[in-house]
Parts: structure tokens; C-alpha cells; sequence
């Protein structure tokens, strides 16, 4: 488990992520794990939680990358964001159909 990161709990699915970028799901009601224990691209530093919108999970790193991936039966990362010189440790928000990501020198908005 990780050591501050939340779980994120959607529809009835729980993604929990550890410290070093170890993404594991589980079925929130029976326990039974939906898939255990797959990396994110490389191992990362990560002290924010995940959020889930959109259909998408988004996993802010300590090292500048915000990775993307698909919710579903298995770890489907489609996309891996790099913000040069940034560190995230502060979780995302989702706010009327926007992401934020604060790290720790800019707040950034994401808008489609």
C-alpha cells in the first residue's frame, strides 16, 4: 500500500497507486482484484493521490509527468504528459469538466 496516497473509488472499482508508481485495482464490494500490482511507464516518486474523470485515471508524479490511463479491466496508459520542471505532491481536483494540477511552484488547468 502506499504511504500517502488515497485510493480512488470509481464505479464500484477502487485504484490504489504506491509510492514508487505500483497501480493495483480491486472490486470495491467483493474484494476480488480486477488486476494487482502493474507498474506505471517507469518507477516513479509519487506522494499525490489519483483522480478519476472522464474515464481516464491521472497519476501526478514527483517527477514532472502526469500519466494517463484508460479505466478499465486492465492498466491501459494512453498517455504520459511531461510539464518540464515541475514536481507534483499536491493531489488533482476536477472541477465542472476541468483538471488541476497544483505542483509546487504553478497551478496549471486543464480544458478541453
Amino acid at each position: 500500500m502506499a504511504y500517502t496516497s488515497s485510493p480512488v473509488l470509481h464505479e464500484g472499482k477502487l485504484y490504489f497507486l504506491t509510492d514508487n508508481g505500483i497501480v493495483s485495482a480491486l472490486d470495491a464490494d467483493t474484494g476480488t482484484a480486477v488486476y494487482q500490482q502493474v507498474r506505471l511507464p517507469k518507477p516513479y516518486a509519487i506522494k499525490s493521490s489519483p483522480v478519476a474523470a472522464g474515464g481516464m485515471l491521472y497519476f501526478p508524479t514527483e517527477d514532472g509527468d502526469v500519466v494517463v490511463a484508460k479505466i478499465g479491466p486492465t492498466l491501459d496508459v494512453v498517455a504520459t504528459n511531461t510539464l518540464t520542471d515541475q514536481s507534483f505532491v499536491a493531489s488533482p481536483a476536477v472541477a465542472a469538466g476541468d483538471l488541476f494540477l497544483r505542483s509546487r511552484t504553478h497551478l496549471f488547468r486543464i480544458h478541453e
